[in-house]
């Protein structure tokens, strides 16, 4: 039996809130793809569980953030989150509470494709000295 989508989603950001990053990989195919905007220092494409800990890496070093879910929206085999998400950029120490969208595609029960569509203008201003 295949289990609740949004619960799945749910769980990854409640592990991603507490820094469990082997919780999140747990949840994600082996030929995951993460997506973001290239104008983030972290953005691009990954391909793969090897490039997706790059990208987990690269997040990490450039902010200390947390998700703020305030819906999560079943379509299918889609599951979309509409948040926020809040932190500190490391180099400057410059909080942030910025408004996202996130988009999460499965297949079976693994999650094969991750978006992450923040408002760009916002975290860079945060990330400028």
């Amino acid at each position: 039996m295949s289990r609740n989508r949004i619960e799945v989603v749910r769980s990854g950001y409640e592990a991603f809130n507490r820094g469990d990053i082997q919780a999140v990989f747990a949840l994600l195919h082996p030929d995951v793809e993460l997506y973001q905007s290239t104008e983030m220092p972290w953005g691009g494409l990954y391909k793969g569980l090897a490039q997706a800990r790059e990208f987990f890496t690269k997040l990490s070093r450039t902010i200390d953030s947390k998700v703020a879910t305030e819906q999560l929206v079943d379509a299918g085999d889609r599951i979309v989150e509409i948040g926020r998400t809040r932190g500190i950029a490391r180099a400057t120490g410059k909080a942030f509470d910025v408004p996202e969208v996130h988009v999460w595609k499965f297949e079976d029960d693994k999650i094969v494709r991750f978006e992450a569509y923040i408002a760009n203008a916002d975290m860079l201003l945060a990330l400028q000295p």
